[in-house]
């Protein structure tokens, strides 16, 4: 009995060496065999893939208050290995745990000692161990296979430029596989973009997305032009015929850049008269480096007048006409008196009467209706006044006015009538009758002129008035 006492006394001896040697303060009873402080612990292996063992220890106090566990490193088996955490708390009847790793894959066995000392002062000696049956063998990482990448080329983007009929462009981004688009570093659907106004940069990158790989172009920039060039066509005018007017008309303007094709032929800007019933179409092209913007063609059917008061035909009468003799020294015309018919020489209108007209000079001679009336027949008469030969000079430069007495003239009709085509006889200088070229009864006055005799003189007899040529031709 007394060596089992000395034997207990020299346990509970070592115990307090190991507890005052892990820091514990103050008086340390150590538990016997018989007394309630217990920590037992457990032990679980296993083989980590680096082939070495890794053990786990668990143990639990049955006291309900507090303790702390401290490893006593110098049992550890094996003594290489390392053990985690080295001191730890226990919570009251709770449990504590610590790792074993480092161990060798060849060792036969592990094992771990401790002391726990509860918060009331006793301390108790605590420890597990585990045999190992084989060897643990260190196992390769499993092989990880990287996804299939798929190269891909970026589709181009597509910008179209500001034109003269849009102002604004436009971009296009494509839609392509595995290829994302940017704009500013921000992501943009596939699609159209519109509204882009002209002096507008725009940077187009393109990246590619998870799985595949981008080769090529990725990076675009599209600077949007204004265009020049642009012009406008002005509308043609249209102006049906009235019962004042005896015709219609159209009008083309003058637009630079423009020109104006009337039955595909380009005609000049002006006024053109269309009669009733006719249809006119016209189209506008832009001249070389311009484009057009706009309304380009225009076409109209001019229609006749309606409620007008029917015009009265009246029949022209040819004018009287004399050639210049040694005794007049200059021919003679002779301008009817007809109703609805004026008579016009360079514009001017002629009362009716007779005339000396000089030598040498050409007349032309345009009959024109007055409102209400629309003439029949010849419209147009060119009369040659040829110089005599042979006269006797004299000392004066000027010949002697004598009156003339003109052929006699038709009387003018009492009523309307509708009498076949008059054609005068021009006598020329030579005395060769020549016919005048005839226009179309048209009732508009046609444009007249005289082609020669400046000064030239025109002797209204009856009236007394005397215009007189500037000088009378001689004969040598």
């Amino acid at each position: 009995m007394q060596r089992k006492a000395m034997s207990a006394s020299l346990r509970r001896a070592l115990a307090l060496t190991a507890a005052l040697a892990a820091g514990a303060v103050g008086l340390v009873a150590i538990a016997g065999p018989a007394a309630a402080h217990a920590a037992p612990m457990t032990a679980s292996a296993s083989c980590a893939a680096d082939g070495t063992y890794t053990v786990v220890y668990t143990g639990t106090s049955n006291v309900a208050t507090g303790a702390q566990f401290v490893l006593d490193a110098a049992h550890t088996v094996p003594v290489t290995s390392v053990v985690t955490p080295s001191s730890v708390a226990v919570p009251a009847g709770g449990s504590f745990v610590v790792t074993q790793t480092g161990i060798s894959g060849s060792a036969t066995l592990a094992h771990v000692d401790g002391i726990v000392t509860w918060t009331d002062h006793v301390a108790a000696s605590v420890g597990a161990g585990v045999t190992f049956a084989g060897t643990c063998t260190a196992t390769a990482p499993p092989v990880t296979t990287a996804p299939p990448v798929t190269t891909v080329t970026a589709s181009v983007p597509v910008a179209v430029q500001p034109t003269c009929a849009q102002a604004t462009g436009s971009y296009d981004i494509p839609a392509a596989t595995g290829v994302s688009y940017a704009i500013a570093g921000s992501t943009v659907a596939a699609g159209s973009y519109f509204g882009i106004a002209a002096g507008t940069s725009v940077v187009v990158t393109a990246t590619a997305r998870p799985g595949f790989v981008l080769t090529g172009a990725n990076s675009w920039t599209f600077t949007f032009v204004a265009p020049t060039g642009c012009v406008q066509a002005v509308a043609v005018t249209f102006f049906d015929q009235t019962c004042a007017t005896s015709a219609g008309s159209y009008t083309i303007p003058a637009v630079a850049g423009v020109d104006y094709l009337v039955t595909g032929v380009r005609t000049a800007a002006g006024t053109y008269p269309v009669g009733a019933g006719l249809a006119v179409g016209v189209v506008a092209v832009a001249q070389p480096g311009h484009t057009l913007v706009g309304p380009s063609s225009w076409s109209h059917r001019f229609a006749a007048p309606s409620g007008c008061a029917v015009a009265v035909a009246v029949a022209t009468i040819t004018p009287g006409f004399g050639d210049a003799t040694c005794a007049t020294g200059g021919g003679y015309l002779s301008i009817p008196d007809v109703t609805g018919i004026e008579y016009s020489v360079d514009k001017e209108v002629l009362v009716p009467g007779d005339y000396i007209i000089g030598e040498g000079e050409t007349f032309d001679i345009v009959a024109t209706a007055r409102p209400g009336y629309r003439l029949v027949g010849v419209d147009h008469w060119t009369y040659v006044v040829s110089v005599p030969s042979g006269c006797d000079t004299g000392d004066s430069d000027t010949p002697p006015i004598t009156s003339v007495d003109p052929p006699p003239q038709p009387a003018p009709p009492t009523s309307p009538s509708t009498p076949g085509p008059m054609t005068p006889v021009i006598t020329t200088g030579t005395g060769t009758a020549v016919s005048p070229p005839a226009l179309a009864n048209t009732g508009v006055a046609a444009p007249v002129g005289r082609t020669a005799g400046v000064g030239t003189a025109v002797i209204l007899l009856g009236a007394g008035l005397c215009l007189v040529a500037g000088r009378r031709r001689r004969s040598s």
